[in-house]
């Protein structure tokens, strides 16, 4: 099962972040939204999932992840999208890191695509 953890997320962008809550919920994924200023240490450390970390930089696509961690838990780490990548310590939580390439997405596509891998690894 997965759950996205939207992180360093600006409480500005109340219209993007329910647009993300609804695609969540319809996809029957979790959603949880860490506030930038919020401690973010004690949520990671607080989950029993895998995390991973979404990055231009990540070391597996987004399928290889898929296919990796099919019958665990995850908690996929997204964010950073005003700066190009997270302002918290997202990395040492990390037990691996996604690419979806080099380009900076917007959160509604990220969430898209990983819906799409959710639901083609069912």
């Amino acid at each position: 099962m997965a759950t996205v953890l939207l992180a360093d997320t600006d409480p500005e962008i109340e219209d993007i972040i329910h647009e993300v809550e609804v695609m969540c919920h319809d996809a029957e994924i979790g959603l949880i939204v860490h506030y930038e200023g919020e401690d973010l240490d004690e949520i990671l450390d607080s989950l029993d999932a895998k995390v991973i970390a979404f990055s231009p930089k990540g070391k597996l696509t987004l399928d290889e992840m898929a296919a990796k961690y099919k019958d665990e838990e995850v908690l996929l780490v997204v964010g950073g999208f005003l700066e190009g990548d997270f302002k918290s310590p997202v990395y040492k939580h990390a037990n691996d890191t996604v690419s979806l390439g080099p380009e900076l997405l917007e959160i509604p596509a990220v969430i898209e695509k990983i819906i799409e891998a959710h639901v083609n690894k069912e």
